[in-house]
């Protein structure tokens, strides 16, 4: 019986499951594609083989042609096995009709793991079995901390990597494998934790949006991420479960490399971060490009179908008021909205936020360090908590405690004083931190309250404190 596997490499959990996979059929073939190339490879290559097993590749983008394509599959004998963790999102009828369907709501991995009866010791002891495709293994665990979209934990990574190595202790691993590890946990986007009732809200509207914003036929409307500064908005499009995703940092765009990316997210979905910082002749590019659904390369027009999402961590309104950002961009962002609440709105998660990142900086969360930060509302979000338990972990208890008093206890900061003779500041920067001062004065020191008060953000605010 001849086996095919298909696997777009995008997450670690993928890469888990096709070495699963390749225990059970160490014979088969193992490709690695685009999931917008899913369906030309089920209408071709595929009638070659007696098994096809799709390892989460979307096929969501057109749900007429891969039915089709099943269907012949069928008709030619070819049984095909779709593993998923979401059986609901990726597999809706006709399709979850024409194939096997094998889910598990943590994980493929564990889903492929469950339908073979196998378990984590059978994948290390099986890889001499799989030791033709071991370099491709690897090339997709290479590739995924550059394209990981989705995770559930590192378990599933961890055990690709020792499979590998074949040595559970990671000090035996090879430099390569420590450094490919160390650089997922820090850098790669990760789902966010927590189970207060604003990540229950925020999973709700997610829920409800999906199916709709992926919809066959309808013309993509932007989705824009909104966040105060140091919220982990990449974390929250990880949540959106994009097929394809694509990350565009907006900062240093030049409109050429714009539009070069624009084309390549074609049929799939581009991560514009920090949108804010985008220079005025790419913002009107960006504009005409949702206009148009068409954008220029090299003098010659695309029509393109990507779905945009945007990340910012500013007020978009008060930068178009202030001409700093184009109104007909910002009118066309408002079509759909996720807001991730801060930090200090989910201090019940605290703890499993605290350990996570701990988890992702290689180190456990240092005793003690959540009682000694109580009471404090973290004006940098996620960002500054962060720096904060790496310093906790360097820095000796009593040492970091006195650190987060001063934080605690620091007083308003003074405002600047008017002059001996009455007269406002002379100068619009002087004027400006004392109405923005004497505004924290009013609200008794709450920072919070006095940004939003002043419709700016926190960022801003302390910049004139």
């Amino acid at each position: 019986m001849s086996t095919l596997i298909l696997t777009d490499h995008l997450s670690h959990d993928q890469a888990y499951a096709a070495a699963a996979a390749l225990r059970v059929f160490p014979e088969a073939d193992l490709r690695i594609i685009e999931w917008r190339q899913a369906c030309d490879v089920l209408e071709g290559s595929a009638h070659d083989y007696d098994t096809v097993i799709i390892l989460g590749v979307s096929l969501l983008h057109n749900h007429t042609r891969a039915a089709m394509a099943l269907a012949q599959l069928r008709e030619v004998g070819c049984k095909v096995h779709y593993f998923t963790d979401d059986r609901e999102f990726f597999t809706p009828p006709p399709l979850n009709q024409l194939m096997g369907i094998h889910c598990d709501r943590h994980s493929l991995a564990n889903a492929v793991l469950s339908q073979y009866a196998l378990s984590a010791d059978d994948l290390r002891q099986g890889q001499a079995e799989c030791r033709s495709h071991r370099a491709l293994v690897g090339e997709f665990i290479e590739a995924s901390w550059e394209r990981l979209h989705q995770g559930d934990g590192d378990a599933s990574y961890r055990q690709v990597i020792e499979a590998l190595s074949q040595d559970g202790n990671p000090e035996n691993w090879s430099l390569s494998l420590k450094a490919l590890h160390r650089h997922w946990l820090r850098h790669a986007p990760h789902p966010l934790v927590g189970t207060c009732a604003g990540m229950e809200s925020l999973h709700r509207s997610i829920e409800e949006l999906l199916p709709r914003w992926w919809q066959d036929g309808l013309s993509p409307s932007p989705l824009l991420l909104c966040g105060e500064p140091g919220t982990p908005l990449r974390d929250l499009a990880v949540m959106l479960q994009c097929p394809s995703l694509t990350s565009f940092p907006c900062g240093s765009a030049l409109g050429e490399s714009l539009s070069q990316a624009l084309v390549q997210a074609d049929a799939g979905a581009i991560l514009l971060e920090d949108i804010e910082a985008l220079p005025p002749a790419s913002q009107t590019l960006l504009a005409s490009f949702l206009d148009t659904g068409r954008v220029a390369v090299a003098g010659k027009s695309h029509a393109v179908e990507a779905r945009l999402i945007a990340t910012t961590h500013q007020n978009l309104p008060a930068l178009v008021k202030a001409g700093q950002f184009l109104p007909s961009l910002w009118r066309r962002l408002q079509t759909c909205q996720l807001w991730l609440p801060p930090l200090r709105e989910r201090l019940e998660d605290l703890p499993e936020i605290a350990t996570e990142l701990c988890r992702r900086r290689g180190f456990a969360l240092p005793a003690g360090v959540l009682e000694s930060l109580q009471g404090y509302d973290f004006p940098g979000n996620e960002d500054e908590l962060g720096v904060l338990l790496e310093r906790a972990n360097l820095s000796p208890p009593e040492s970091f405690r006195q650190h987060v008093r001063l934080l605690l206890d620091a007083p308003p900061s003074r405002a600047v004083s008017p002059g001996v003779d009455g007269n406002p500041p002379e100068d619009l920067e002087s004027a400006i931190r004392l109405h923005v001062r004497t505004m924290v004065e009013k609200c008794g020191g709450n920072k919070s309250q006095a940004a939003q008060r002043l419709g700016i953000t926190r960022t801003t605010l302390r910049k004139y404190l």
